[in-house]
């Protein structure tokens, strides 16, 4: 298990766990913002069933959200818009503690508590999940808390097989990035020689 970038309010900072689905989540709005496409209805879905079902990824990106409520699929277009500058912020992991032993027996407790709860009700314990890495969660700033607006298409169906492979779009995204480094030098180098004669 890894971790979220860092929540900030003032000098305190707190840390959500990043699972295994929240980082494919993840990867797979990266990869869009690679491309500088807008997301496909692939991509948003499952995003959307990876907020229903992961509590720090949520409370992640709802607490990021500035409104007085937000739903799943909006918090999929903040997520989008982002992401990229959230996990490449020099500010991100600053300071990061290390993952204990007992921090994670803690976030599997919680993910077992918030199975039992709906969605709805994730932020209001959400101070349970920051407080195992960072410091007392603030009343003034849980009353600034959004509420969460649950969808009407009922629970979030069980994750699809996926058709496309993340990590084969983004070493093919790295090939391309490379080719296009290799082809500037070859032709800076040109330039050069061409400048010297």
């Amino acid at each position: 298990m890894a971790l979220l970038p860092c929540l900030r309010r003032g000098s305190d900072r707190w840390w959500l766990p990043r699972s295994a689905g929240a980082t494919e989540a993840i990867g797979h709005l990266l990869l869009a913002a690679g491309r500088k496409q807008q997301i496909d209805s692939a991509t948003r879905a499952r995003v959307i069933r990876t907020l229903q079902t992961d509590p720090p990824l949520l409370i992640f990106a709802a607490l990021s959200w500035t409104g007085e409520r937000v739903d799943p699929r909006e918090l999929v277009d903040w997520l989008a818009q982002n992401v990229t500058g959230r996990f490449a912020s020099g500010d991100a992991f600053l300071g990061a503690p290390p993952i204990t032993a007992e921090d994670q027996k803690r976030w599997n407790k919680l993910r077992d508590h918030f199975r039992t709860l709906p969605m709805e009700r994730w932020l209001q314990d959400a101070s349970l999940w920051l407080e195992v890495m960072g410091p007392r969660v603030s009343n003034t700033w849980r009353e600034q808390w959004p509420i969460i607006d649950a969808l009407d298409n009922g629970p979030a169906a069980a994750d699809e097989p996926a058709t496309d492979c993340m990590l084969q779009q983004l070493a093919r995204m790295m090939q391309r990035q490379m080719s296009l480094e290799e082809s500037f030098d070859q032709q800076l180098l040109k330039s050069k020689v061409a400048a010297l004669k």
